[in-house]
């Protein structure tokens, strides 16, 4: 088994498929992360589909299938296809959408035709420029290996030195304008990046499938960082990460064409990070949501706690029922958060009477401060906002569980310390050893 997969490994064959790949998913996941983040997705899809008559017509002039031919080719007619999109949006009442779907469609079909063309001649059927639709990885040669390599550190190094024009303009538009980072140079380079990136994939990737390919990457990784800088790295390691699955399998199934696998591993990647990433995962909202629906859970009892105590001064500790019957809430449910405050030690049993339930000093001083917010809150919004006093008890159980301690000081300041809310109930300033 071992000897199988050192000679899979060792395969010149498959070292250069996994190379050119490579390379391609390095370099459409850093631009495609820019793409991304300008919302340009689908200008994307529009020029990767448009470089086909480029291609066919470069060959159709020169007879030849020389790569830096075919991707003089396609770099022109990205270029046109993008100018297309902005005429039609600047001249037209047509929105920037539907401009990608009019070039889109106008030239993917215009290469289409002149595909038909091309293959009804006698040579036609040996020029293998279908290959360009869905890719064919296995046809890479040597050659088109280094001229991957050489636009690969084209790109990186022009991201590199633009990386702060680029960076401003991606989030900041009318930012990067005042400070004169919007120049035509800086949209001219961000344009080719795009365009010259879309083009290298052809002949592995397809114009069908090459959009995927710089977009799944990026959008994998904004799911793992909020920086720009970190999201480039990741954008490109799932790139590469996926262009090397995409190989193993075509090389293991060789009637299975690598771009296509390449878009299936890219889209794993992606569905993996939606569930599994630790700060926009899926998993990990799940349990942000779950511990702050506790945390509610465990202000609302103490709070209720509180105010029945004040309610009846005489009586410090409440059954699990009494609560209930003050809000109500599951008993199932009930039960657990009282088990978590235990844990928290903001409520004790009464002596030994474990029927019984008190608050410890750190739950009254919780619940003096959920109080306070809530009653102040009540009091700005019948005050300061004139909302009948009837209408803001929902508002201010929400709003308890998020105001800060500097807004909550603000409030106090600005409503002159009221002694009550609009409900004539008093407002608990200060500490326990303060009231």
């Amino acid at each position: 088994m071992a000897d199988g997969w050192l000679y899979i490994l060792t395969d010149p064959n498959l070292l250069l498929v996994i190379a050119g790949t490579m390379l391609i998913g390095i370099t459409a996941g850093v631009v495609g992360s820019f793409t991304l983040l300008q919302r340009k997705a689908l200008i994307g899809d529009g020029i990767a589909h448009a470089i086909l008559p480029g291609v066919i017509l470069a060959y159709m002039i020169t007879g030849d299938k020389e790569p830096w031919i075919l991707f003089a080719g396609s770099v022109v007619a990205g270029w046109i296809s993008l100018w297309c999109m902005e005429l039609i949006t600047r001249k037209t009442t047509l929105t920037a959408d539907t401009a990608v779907g009019v070039v889109l469609s106008v030239f993917f079909g215009a290469g289409v035709m002149l595909l038909g063309i091309v293959q009804a001649q006698e040579t036609g059927n040996q020029s293998g420029l279908d290959k360009f639709l869905f890719g064919q990885a296995a046809s890479l040669l040597p050659e088109d290996v280094i001229f991957l390599s050489f636009v690969c550190i084209i790109v990186l190094l022009t991201v590199r030195f633009a990386y702060k024009e680029l960076r401003v303009r991606t989030f900041d538009p009318q930012y990067a304008r005042s400070l004169g980072y919007d120049r035509p140079v800086i949209r001219y380079i961000e344009t080719a990046l795009l365009v010259v990136v879309l083009t290298t994939g052809l002949q592995a990737v397809g114009v069908i499938l090459m959009a995927a390919v710089l977009i799944i990457p990026a959008a994998t990784a904004r799911y793992w960082t909020d920086r720009l800088s970190t999201m480039l790295i990741i954008s490109g390691a799932f790139g590469a990460g996926a262009a090397v699955i995409g190989s193993l399998i075509s090389y293991m199934a060789p009637r299975m064409p690598t771009g296509p696998w390449m878009v299936v591993a890219a889209s794993i990647l992606l569905f993996f990070s939606m569930i599994f990433a630790p700060n926009y995962g899926a998993l990990s909202r799940y349990y942000r949501l779950r511990a702050q629906s506790r945390r509610i859970d465990e202000d609302h009892l103490v709070k209720t706690m509180w105010m029945m105590h004040e309610s009846n001064i005489e009586k410090p500790s409440f059954t699990l029922a009494q609560i209930a019957e003050w809000r109500p809430t599951p008993s199932a449910k009930l039960e657990d958060t009282m088990k978590r405050l235990v844990k928290r030690g903001w409520v004790k049993p009464q002596d030994e009477n474990v029927s019984h339930w008190r608050l410890a000093k750190q739950g009254r001083d919780a619940a003096r401060r959920l109080v306070r917010v809530h009653r102040l809150w009540e009091t700005y919004l019948t005050e300061l906002l004139a909302i009948a006093d009837d209408h803001v008890h929902e508002d201010a159980d929400s709003m308890e569980h998020i105001i800060t301690p500097e807004i909550e000081a603000q409030l106090a300041i600005k409503l002159g310390y009221p002694e009550a809310d609009p409900h004539k109930s008093k407002i608990p300033y200060g500490t326990e050893d303060q009231a």
